[in-house]
């Protein structure tokens, strides 16, 4: 059975040589991204079950976090560009255990074993459930976003929420510019007066393994 790809890296060459190479089963290549921000929802779109990724050392982060946010049963296959994404290579692989990662610098024998087993590989089960859905005017929250409006319910600054899921304070900025838009509020005031309003204490979320958290607030 033919495998919808959808391939993704800023780099035109990185993108033509991801979309050629071949696997056990074969793939289709049904979209070239070079926006990482686009992926889990081309994904979507598409009904993809296959992501490959190259990002270049400014969207590695992006990449990584879009991984999270893909559908259950749709795998990846992500080649870094350097050493230094290995934590957070680490911290996606907790919360979903089908991406593999691999040295940009891997050769095309490499790749294609890795794609082989990947594919082949029996599905496993999707990241369990937060407790409760909670969805806003304008969309339901994902998981990561309901885990990052939760932490900031808690008090915590943008950069004690950056050390708490390895990303940069950017990221958090981004996600919390999508939560507030779903929320329809203007406000990290509003936005927990909201969730707590609604949903009393809040819920608790799947165990994770400690992370080291600043606890400075600005």
């Amino acid at each position: 059975m033919v495998q919808p790809v959808v391939v993704v890296s800023e780099s035109y060459v990185l993108r033509t040589g991801l979309s050629r190479i071949g696997s056990t089963p074969p793939l289709e290549v049904v979209a070239e991204l070079d926006d990482p921000a686009a992926v889990a929802r081309v994904v979507r779109r598409k009904g993809a079950r296959l992501v490959l990724a190259a990002p270049c050392a400014a969207s590695g982060e992006q990449v990584l976090e879009e991984l999270g946010e893909l559908p259950a049963g749709c795998r990846a296959l992500v080649l870094l560009p350097g050493a230094g994404y290995q934590v957070l290579a680490h911290a996606t692989r907790r919360r979903r255990r089908d991406v593999v990662f691999l040295p940009l610098h891997s050769s095309p024998r490499q790749l294609r074993r890795a794609l082989t087993q990947l594919l082949r590989a029996t599905p496993r089960p999707a990241p369990a459930p937060i407790d409760e859905a909670f969805a806003g005017p304008a969309g339901v929250l994902t998981r990561r976003e309901h885990e990052v409006l939760r932490a900031l319910s808690q008090g915590l600054s943008n950069k004690a929420i950056a050390g708490q899921f390895v990303v940069s304070e950017d990221t958090v900025k981004t996600h919390l510019r999508k939560i507030y838009r779903k929320l329809g509020v203007n406000s990290r005031g509003e936005a927990i007066a909201l969730y707590l309003g609604d949903v009393g204490t809040p819920p608790s979320l799947p165990a994770r393994e400690p992370a080291a958290v600043a606890v400075n607030s600005r």
